[in-house]
């Protein structure tokens, strides 16, 4: 099953990429072709899922998928890089303008990442995407 969901991303409308996304349960394949896949709401909510893949995790990090700041800090403020202290480190460096532009969000990646359990960061994920 997983292997058709794979071979078929690239046939999926946006709401079923998004479907897809948010599933904890999803195989690291079907994560992995859905972050090749260019839709940018699909990866948003790929960062959200707490079953997302390490592949998955970086492909999404690289440069290849993500040349901003905007995923990276939502790797990060949503737990997927507390194994690894150097990508902080790495968003720190290499977008410290973004810290002019985007406040709030670099905020989140810094404070609530390292301040906050991951149950309650799922639960305010939860309520983001609903309001």
């Amino acid at each position: 099953m997983s292997k058709a969901l794979e071979n078929n991303v690239y046939k999926m409308r946006n709401e079923e990429l998004i479907g897809l996304a948010k599933n904890r349960f999803l195989p690291a394949n079907v994560q992995l072709a859905i972050a090749k896949f260019g839709y940018r709401r699909a990866h948003e909510y790929l960062t959200y899922n707490q079953g997302l893949d390490k592949k998955a995790r970086d492909y999404l990090w690289s440069d290849e998928c993500n040349k901003g700041y905007v995923l990276k800090a939502a790797l990060l403020s949503y737990g997927h890089y507390t194994d690894d202290p150097s990508k902080y480190w790495d968003l720190y460096t290499r977008y410290s303008s973004a810290w002019s532009r985007s406040t709030w969000r670099m905020s989140q990646a810094f404070l609530v990442a390292i301040f906050t359990p991951p149950i309650t960061r799922t639960a305010t994920k939860e309520h983001h995407l609903t309001s």
